[in-house]
This record gives structure tokens, sequence and C-alpha cells, in this order.
């Protein structure tokens, strides 16, 4: 496993959370649609609440080394292993044209990164960052839950 430390393992969980706030701000100039300009911005409000949540994480982290050259591949691998095609990948998927596609592609991103944290939590060889992964993926897992319920909601089933 690349990541060796939980500061490690957060900085990948905060590379991905901003990685996802300019995905959603650059889709924000790619849509006329209000609804999903709406929802564009919520999903970008929920990437920057994730962000202050593994931050403040991180500052209760135990920081033994210093990042410096480790972030810049800690950066590269959570782009290789997260939200892979970006802004095209909303639009070969048409989730820019309805709220409902949108939410699909969201719910579907927050899924794949619970699944993938926690197999990173898995393979983990210290304790420390077994538990890290384990926690953000919890973080991602409360997201996905309220994605769903927005989804529910705008669907309730009769």
């Amino acid at each position: 496993m690349l990541t060796q430390t939980e500061t490690e393992a957060l900085n990948i969980a905060m590379e991905m959370e901003r990685r996802g706030i300019m995905i959603y701000r650059r889709a924000q100039l790619l849509t006329e649609d209000k609804q999903v300009l709406d929802l564009l911005k919520r999903l970008e409000a929920d990437e920057l609440t994730h962000l202050g949540e593994f931050s403040a994480m991180l500052d209760g982290a135990e920081i033994t080394e210093d990042m410096g050259e480790r972030r810049v591949v800690l950066t590269a691998y959570a782009q290789k292993a997260f939200l892979r095609g970006g802004v095209m990948a909303l639009l070969r998927e048409d989730a820019l044209k309805s709220v409902d596609k949108l939410l699909a592609h969201a719910i579907k991103e927050e899924q794949e990164a619970v699944d993938i944290y926690r197999g990173y939590s898995a393979a983990a060889e210290a304790e420390s960052v077994r538990h890290a992964f384990w926690n953000i993926s919890i973080e991602e897992e409360k997201h996905l839950g309220e994605l769903i319920k927005t989804a529910e909601q705008m669907h309730p089933m009769d």
C-alpha cells in the first residue's frame, strides 16, 4: 500500500475533496439549467464541508513526517483512483442535462469512494492508516446517504 501514515491517508482524502470542488465549479460553467446549477452548487458546498472535516481530522493527527515530495506522489495517486473522468464524465453521461442524472452520477461516485476507502482500509498495514481510511469511508457514506435521501425526496414512493 502506497499510504503509510494517517497523515497521508487524510491528504489523499483532502485532495479528492479539492478535486470534487474543482469539477463541480467547472461544471457550473457548462449548464444553463437552473436546477442542475443549484445542485452543482450544493455538491460543491458539500465537498467544501468534507474538506473542512478532513482538515480538522488532520489537525488531530500525529504529523511525524515532512510531506514535501510525498504530497506530489499522493496527489497523483488520488487523482488516478477517484473521480477519474472529471467534467468529461459528467458530459459523457449527460449528467448536466437533468437533476436526476446529476444525482445518479454523484451517488455512483460517492459509492465508489466509500468502496475504495474501505478497500484501502483493509489493505493498510498500519493500524492508524486502517483507522484513518475507515473513518474517511464513514464520512463519505454519510454524504452518500444524504444524496440518496435527496433523490428519494425528489421521487417519493406512492
